[in-house]
């Protein structure tokens, strides 16, 4: 049986240089990754999940069958996770240019951020050279004045080609659709349709599309704190809208002034005036349907910002930006968590010392190396190489 100082790496060879000769990279998912003797004997792995090795095809018994494992470690992101958000330290003063911010979203590329002024009833355009970072963002001289359509403007969104955006109107009870004719570039926008939700409710906040725009949500911040949901037969367009049903469930936190949706539709946020300072978790047992809508937790917001007005997520779960009424100001924080994949080994596969070693961390490789002479009733294994990097 090979054992460790078989493979002991002489000061000639670097570690790194010496792991990069020894087969080709294949990423494996999936709860079992088999090494397939019939194939080779090198096998260079990076896990995209936790699984558990195993190996197969070895010669018949009483012929030695040998194998390298070089398993390179990984790391899970895990979007979308309120429950371990933290605040960036960055912010975004829109105050500047325009008092009581209702509304905040940003370009697809993460490249541009928009905020909406309730005072000024305008939205401003900014600039940010390194995408989704805040600390990068300037104000782009650019802005459209939407107060000769929305007399009290409350909320904002874009379609996802920046073609068009969209502004709820407080006092009209309605949303405002406009058009630009560069995407992206508010110099360019002009009122296209008008449509009224106050058959729905009074005082449209929160406002929100499907990825695709064949759906549009109406949070409303008085009397129900509801949210209506909408069809729309043509994407994107309100003049094809018609209402759906509407969700009550919104009422275990009050004053809702924003509302968002994980890119699959399976989570809502909404960020509450007044009363919690805070960004709040749904889920939805079916995709985009706010009749399943159920409270997950809620995370406070208010050391930076006691009146949260408006929030938005990252397309990949990772950001999570609150305006504030306030304050005036962008705040960025960080929506996910991570952790190294876990490596396991089948009860066949024996290691020296009776312990399988961990999972090595991410940017690193270990080298096992593993031998059966009884056609794999045994392999045994050594960690030849521990983290070489």
């Amino acid at each position: 049986m090979a054992n460790d100082k078989d493979f002991k790496v002489g000061t000639s060879i670097k570690p790194k240089r010496y792991l990069e000769a020894l087969g080709t990279v294949v990423s494996t998912s999936g709860s079992v990754d088999t090494l397939d003797l019939s194939t080779g004997s090198v096998f260079n792995r990076t896990p995209t999940a936790s699984k558990e090795i195993r190996i197969s095809n070895p010669a018949a018994s009483g012929t030695v069958s040998q194998a390298t494992l070089l398993l390179n470690g990984a790391t899970t992101v895990v979007p979308y996770d309120l429950a371990n958000a933290a605040y960036d330290d960055i912010s975004l003063n829109v105050g500047t240019q325009g008092l009581n911010p209702m509304g905040v979203e940003l370009a697809d590329n993460g490249t541009k951020l928009y905020s909406l002024s309730a005072a000024n009833q305008t939205v401003f355009q900014y600039t940010l050279t390194t995408a989704w970072d805040l600390s990068t963002a300037s104000y782009a001289s650019i802005s459209h004045d939407v107060g000769g359509t929305s007399s009290e403007p409350e909320s904002l969104r874009f379609k996802s080609d920046g073609s068009k955006f969209y502004v709820t109107d407080k006092n009209e009870h309605e949303v405002n659709e406009y058009s630009l004719s560069t995407d992206y570039n508010l110099h360019t926008a002009s009122h296209s349709t008008a449509f009224s939700v106050s058959s729905q409710g009074s005082e449209p906040s929160g406002l929100a599309f499907k990825t695709d725009g064949s759906k549009m949500y109406v949070a409303f911040a008085s009397g129900t704190d509801s949210i209506a949901e909408y069809d729309l037969s043509t994407d994107w367009d309100l003049s094809t809208a018609s209402y759906n049903q509407n969700s009550t469930v919104i009422n275990t936190t009050p004053n809702t002034s924003g509302i968002m949706f994980s890119d699959d539709g399976t989570r809502l946020y909404t960020s509450c005036r007044f009363d919690t300072d805070a960004i709040n978790e749904y889920s939805l047992s079916t995709a985009w349907n706010i009749s399943s809508l159920s409270y997950v937790r809620s995370f406070l917001v208010g050391t930076q910002e006691g009146d949260p007005s408006d929030l938005f997520v990252k397309p990949d779960g990772t950001k999570l930006y609150v305006v504030g009424y306030a304050t005036d100001k962008v705040y960025q924080y960080s929506l996910s968590s991570s952790s190294d994949y876990t490596t396991t080994y089948h009860s066949s596969i024996k290691f020296s010392g009776g312990t399988a070693p961990t999972a090595p961390a991410n940017g690193e490789t270990d080298l096992i190396t593993l031998e059966t002479a009884d056609g794999g009733t045994t392999y045994f294994a050594s960690h030849a190489i521990d983290g070489a990097s």
